[in-house]
This record gives C-alpha cells, structure tokens and sequence, in this order.
C-alpha cells in the first residue's frame, strides 16, 4: 500500500507547478529533499593537521571535527597512512567526544622520504560511501627548510615524442640569487615505477641539464620528471609531466547552468585533463566554421573560460595544439531549445540570467543548499526571451547555493551552483604577538580575538598550531573553511577546491561541479526505499566464536588484558559476541591483550567481524584517494640569466573509566616467522631476502592487503587493536629549563582544544626555538553555539 501511495503521488508531481501555489510546491520539495537525506546520511568530517610537510621522528598532531552531516553520533576516529600505492603504513584509532576528537601519530624512522595520504573516518561513516571521507596529502622530507626554488624548461618541447633525445634545463634559486654546485638527483618515472635515476650539480648559472631519450611507454602513460635538490637542511623539488604524442588531452567543456544556446551570450569552463585525469596546461582556439576566434590556455589546474555567444547555423569546435603541434579538434554541443542560466555577482548584489529557447513558458527557479530549499519562484518566460531575477541570502551563513530551473514536469532544466556571500568571512579570528621579529628562545604571547559578522564576541572551540611556514603546502593544505564550503562536491577533481590558493577562481570552478551523493534531479525524483540498515558496533568489536570440534565445551566467556587489569568478555548462547565502544582506552604502552591459552586455540577460533578493515579495502582499492598532481609548468629553454545551537562543546579530559570497554577487531594474524621488507611489505615475494624485524601490532601492507603483525609472544595472549589516549604536546620553557643542546623542532606550539569565552578573547604563550625562519600562526575550529567553521592566520619570523 505504501508503494501504490508513493506511485500515485509521483503521477500528480507532475502537474505540481500549474496547480499549487509555491508555498505548497517549496514544502514539497523540502519534503523530498529531508527524505533523501534521510535515506542517505552523510558526514562532513574535517582534520585541523599541524602541518602537511613533515620529517621521519616527528609526530602528526590532529583535531578533528565533524562539520556537517545527518551522523553525528560517532565513538571512535580510525586515522591511516598510505604510501602513495595506497598500501596501509601506519594505522591508529581514537576516541571521538561530542564532535570532536584529537591525536597523534609518529613517523617512524623507517618511513622512506616521499609522498603519503592521511585518511581518516569515523565508525559510523564505515556505513556508508567511503566518498565522504577525509583526505589530505603530506610529504615526508629528511630536510625540510626549502628556501631553495627550482624552475625547469625544455629545450624543444617539439621533441616530446617517444624515441627522441629530451633536454630538461632545471634553474636554482635562493630569493633571486642563482645557485651553483648544488648538488641533486632526478627521477625519471613511468607512474610509480623509476626507470632511470642519476645525480645532477648545478653550473656557474645556476643550471643543471638532464638529457635523455624518451622511453618507448605505452599511449595511456606519460613520462614524469623528479628532481630534488639538497643543500644542508634545505631542499628544492618540481616535478614534470612529460606527456608524448600518444597520450592525447581530453577536453571537457561545462556551459554555464549546463547548457549552451544558440543566439545567446554563455561563458563556458574548458577542462583539459590527461589520460589518467591529471590536469594539463594546454593551448587552445574557439573555432567558428573552421576559423580561429579566440584563444586560450588552461592553467596548471587544468581549467579555463571563455565567453561566446553561438550563432544559429555555425559550427563551434575547440582546438588542441599539442607541444609538437599537433592539433586535435574537439566539437562543442550547442543546443536548438531549451533553457540557459547565468548569474552575475558584484559585491552584495546577485542577479540569475534565465534564457529561454523554443521551450514553454512556464517554469519554476529553485534555490537550494545541501539539505535546504530556500526559495522557489514561478517563472514566465517567453521563448526567445530572457528573465532577469535579482536575489540575496543574508540570512544563511557563507555556502555554496544552487540555482535550478524546473519545467512543468520538474525536470532539471538547467542548474548552477554559485558561493553565497563571496568575498566575505561569517568570522574573524584575528591573532596578535606583540612583535613581528623575534631571537632564539624568546616568549611570544599571542592574543586571540573572534568576532561574527555584525562584530560581535564569539565564544568558539579551536585548534591551534605554530609551525615554520615552509611546512605548510598552500596548495594541498586543507583548512576548515574551504573544506566546509566546497564540501560535497562531485568530480574526481573536487580536491582542487582544498587550496587556499584559488578562491579567487571559485566561481569559475564552481561551473564544472554539481552536488556529491545529491543530484537535485536525482533528489526530486526519489523514490521512498525505507530506513538504513546500519552495521552495529562498527567502533568496537564484535564477532562469533566458531567451534572447532563438536563436543568443545560451550564457551561462555573469555578474556582481554592490559598490564593494570583484565575485563570478561560474555558469549551470547548464539556463540556470537559484542564489545562496545564506551570507555576501554589504552596507552601506546599499556595495550589490550586478548588471553588464549594453548588449550583454547586448538578448541575455539575467534572470527571478527571485520568492518573497518573491510572499509579501507574499499577506500585503498578505490576512487576515494584519487587527488591529481599539480605538476610545474614548463617552457622553451631560455638563454641563461641572471611567490547548533547552545553551548554544545565542553571541556573534555580523555581517560579510562572502570568496567566498561573499548577496542577492535584483529584484522589479520602472521606467524612469529614473518618478516619486513625494505619497503615495510609483510612477507614481501619480491624482497625473499630482506629480514626486518616487524612490530608487535603494527599494520603492515602484505601481498593479502593491509594486516597486523600479532606474534603470540607468551603462548597465551594475542594484541587486539586499541583506542589510543592522547598524549599532550609539550611547549619548552626556556626561562624554566637549561637546554644546551639545539632545538630545531618546526612545530613550536599545539593545542587541539583553546577556547574563547563568551568575550571571545583569550591568550596563550610558547617559546621560539634554534630554529631560524618564518612561521605561521593557524587556529581553526567552530563557534560552540552554532557549529559554523571559522579560521584565521598570522607570521611572525625568528632571527
């Protein structure tokens, strides 16, 4: 019955816009909207991390926060490392309170210099798409000043072909110094794979030449240039991507609301991306009828605009003049009928263009965020012509908005996501020293001040880091603005939007984008399908025990250990057991064992349900931790020469509480002969000869997947994975200590939970070190009454 009721009213939801008023019609589509979203939760989740560039000994310091989303209730926080083959090198979980949670993680020094992802994701998120977790890339470095700054050209970029000699010119630089004898090496690599390494030194210009000839790869591949130059603590790295004349550009374009008319003036975002999706600085021409009337290239983004207007009976193609120029011509789709929509912004004032051709005249204009409607507004306009309907949103915080056009039997017409409130911040985090230059172990006091939009004091919960500037990437590093706005965004290119570094070209981006997981046209249409079926225990453990003879005692109960206690475990009459995620916390040196004698192993065998280890196969197997590379542009070689409401967030100490617990499934065993390969892979088959001594409970990349090394080292107990109590970051006093050694740590200063009280201001102090450079005061977080994100920066230096 409820199916016929479902069915009769999508029969009548057709007709909506003739005969309902918009206050029925806007109640219908918030109807639609809040059922889908019941349907398929979803959870914004957001790492403050201290840094993104970091060296092997040094600890990866992390806030989290859940931002948005319909799952809220989450326990734990599963954090992982991948290498950048997406194999598990380090794995911890940690407990979540309210929204937030806090940790972390040492780079062990094994851990070879290059690039890596921190995933992270909580056990509710393990229910559904592993689209929504988060994702940020960090660099392992051994030297990690980087003043030094490397630019490369090639001399004859005609010469990028398969088979020929290649000359790469690489140019060092300190400020606008030229470098010479520096020393460093190249990479020449197909994917991951190093076909030829050698070193280089620079010349009395500056200048080191790497010739080669370009290997014989296949069209799907393209060659990629590493160089890394070294200097005492400093370093210098680019890296190129070399595509040859087999591996074509794929040109995407994206009209403005999605559609291109003929007879009216449209800007259209142009991507070109390679082969494997990675963005290409590509040189390209708007042709008309086989004429050339604009040209244009794509930045290191990948992306561009242009601005035509299309002309009934002509022809429009867009043409790719590769390096050796040769030229590839792409169609552009224009349309007879339908509709066209535009949006003008200047400052306060947003007008949306809608343009009608050959279609009827009635419509509907819809605003949406995420999960809210906003406004809809009947629409009557005449084929032919066009409508101009001028719009403001003071009322909702800065997020992205989408304008849709409806038809009559609400199908999509037309859409367009824009940035509501532009330009503006809904808080100001402002953070003052009292100098701008200090000396060597010197006190810097810092004042913290937050205020909203109408200049009011904020209370708020925020993470703070000082960190020397260099260790940040500007052009990966996520902050929590960015991410929140730019949050659900479709496209394997979405991470682009991370960067604080193009939010100048937003709106262009936000052309080529539509909603993650919530299509509007897929929304308007959706069917009920009833309540999400939802794993239980997903942050703890649970499981059944399988007998392994049929006369074995029933087992009632078990036992897990740390060195302070040991807690029973009760299995249920249908042999099947749960732990739930409350209170059992560990220290990285007091973990939970679990207690099996000799007896019990050959009698029982414990079969976890595996969900979180499940999760991450789906994320290291998939799409999940695709970010294209921005590579370094390059040119021609040049001669030699010489930039919610109530206070819901409390003060939380993290601790173990009595008699309740908290752990997680053994996702893997090895026996006590396993060993380590150069690359940290368990057993690895290529490296037989390699014996490393693997760690006890470490996640290890196997031939199998991700496991945890478990050797049964009494006969007795096994590790289980654990829930890990933070420790605390602790700031040197150099007026209280004596400390004649150097200090060269380039995190000065962490803390993942400073507030503000309802004044909004407060103060915190840490000390400058040995370290000589500029650094960067980051604190981000929310407003404790509403949840909204805020961030704010500021630079000192040390000299």
């Amino acid at each position: 019955m409820k199916a016929i009721k479902i069915a009769c009213f999508l029969c009548l939801f057709p007709f909506v816009i003739a005969f309902m008023n918009p206050e029925d019609l806007l109640l219908q589509l918030e109807q639609r909207l809040s059922l889908y979203h019941k349907e398929n939760p979803s959870t914004h989740l957001f790492l403050h991390l201290d840094k993104s560039v970091y060296s092997q000994n040094e600890d990866v310091w992390f806030k989290a926060y859940v931002l948005d989303g319909n799952v809220i209730d989450n326990e734990v926080l599963y954090v992982r490392l991948t290498n950048e083959k997406k194999q598990v090198m380090l794995s911890e979980q940690f407990p979540m309170y309210d929204i937030r949670s806090h940790g972390e993680i040492l780079l062990p020094d094994t851990l070879k210099d290059g690039n890596y992802y921190l995933y992270a994701y909580t056990d509710r998120m393990i229910n559904f798409k592993e689209s929504d977790i988060f994702v940020q890339n960090i660099k392992v470095q051994r030297n990690v000043a980087k003043r030094l700054e490397a630019s490369a050209s090639v001399t004859d970029t005609a010469n990028i072909r398969r088979g020929k000699q290649i000359q790469v010119v690489v140019k060092l630089k300190e400020g606008i110094y030229l470098q010479k004898g520096i020393k460093g090496t190249y990479e020449l690599l197909d994917g991951k794979k190093v076909l030829k390494s050698a070193r280089i030194t620079t010349n009395t210009f500056g200048e080191a030449f790497i010739n080669f000839t370009y290997p014989p790869l296949d069209n799907e591949k393209s060659l990629r240039v590493r160089v890394v130059f070294n200097r005492n603590s400093d370093y210098a790295e680019l890296e190129l991507n070399l595509r040859h004349e087999g591996n074509p550009v794929k040109i995407k374009l994206f009209p403005e609301g999605g559609h291109l008319l003929k007879g009216f003036n449209s800007k259209v975002m142009v991507e070109a991306l390679d082969i494997n999706k990675y963005p290409v600085s590509a040189n390209l021409s708007l042709m008309e009828n086989n004429r050339e009337i604009k040209k244009f290239r794509t930045n290191i983004y990948g992306i561009a605009s242009i601005t035509f207007k299309p002309l009934p009976g002509s022809s429009y193609t867009i043409k790719h003049t590769d390096n050796n120029n040769s030229a590839t011509q792409y169609p552009v789709d224009v349309e007879d009928k339908g509709y066209a929509l535009s949006v003008t912004q200047r400052g306060n004032k947003s007008i949306a263009a809608i343009k009608n051709r050959s279609e009827s005249g009635n419509a509907l204009l819809v605003f949406r965020t995420l999960d809210k409607i906003l406004l809809a507004k009947p629409l009557s306009v005449a084929a032919g012509d066009s409508i101009a309907v001028p719009f403001i949103f003071r009322e909702i915080p800065k997020e992205v908005v989408s304008i849709f056009v409806l038809d009559e039997s609400l199908n999509v017409k037309s859409e367009r996501l824009i940035l509501n409130k532009p330009g503006q911040e809904d808080y100001k985090v402002s953070l003052t020293t009292q100098q701008s230059v200090y000396g060597t172990r010197k006190k810097v006091e810092v004042n913290l001040e937050v205020k909203n939009g109408e200049g009011k004091p904020v209370a708020a919960n925020l993470s703070i880091a000082v960190v020397e500037k260099s260790r940040i990437n500007s052009e990966t590093y996520r902050n929590i603005l960015n991410a929140y706005y730019y949050r659900f965004l479709d496209g394997t290119n979405c991470n682009r939007y991370i960067s604080e570094t193009i939010e100048r070209d937003i709106d262009d981006l936000l052309i080529t984008k539509n909603w993650l997981n919530s299509n509007t046209q897929q929304v308007i249409k959706y069917i009920e399908q009833g309540p999400v079926k939802l794993f239980a225990n997903t942050g703890g453990v649970s499981g059944t025990v399988q007998y392994n003879f049929k006369k074995a005692p029933e087992l009632k109960k078990f036992v897990i250990l740390s060195k302070e206690k040991g807690v029973i475990i009760n299995v249920n009459p249908d042999k099947t057991f749960s732990i739930r995620p409350h209170s059992l916390l560990s220290s990285r040196s007091n973990k939970w064992n679990l207690k099996q004698s000799i007896e019990f192993s050959q009698l029982y065998t414990i079969a976890y349900n595996n969900y979180d280890l499940n999760f991450d196969k789906r994320i290291t197997q998939g799409n999940a931790l695709f970010i294209p590379e921005v590579f370094n542009a390059f040119d021609n070689n040049k001669p030699s020469e010489v930039t919610k409401a109530g206070n819901l967030l409390k003060t939380v100490e993290i601790k173990r509480k009595s008699q309740q617990l908290v752990t997680t499934q053994n996702i893997g065993t090895t026996g006590c002969s396993a060993y380590v390969c150069r690359n940290n892979i368990l057993n690895c088959k290529n490296h037989p000869g390699d014996m490393g001594v693997p760690e006890e409970g470490r996640v290890y990349a196997s031939p199998q997947g991700p496991v945890v090394y478990r050797c049964r080292t009494t006969g007795e107990e096994w590790l289980i994975k654990n829930i890990i109590i933070p420790k605390e970051f602790q700031v040197t006093d150099f007026e209280r200590e004596k400390i004649e050694e150097p200090t060269f740590e380039t995190t000065l200063y962490w803390n993942p939970n400073f507030g503000t009280p309802e004044s909004g201001q407060n103060t915190f102090t840490f000390f400058s070190n040995d370290v000589k450079a500029d650094f960067v005061i980051i604190a981000q977080g929310i407003d404790v009454n509403t949840l909204k994100p805020m961030f704010g920066k500021t630079t000192f230096s040390v000299k």
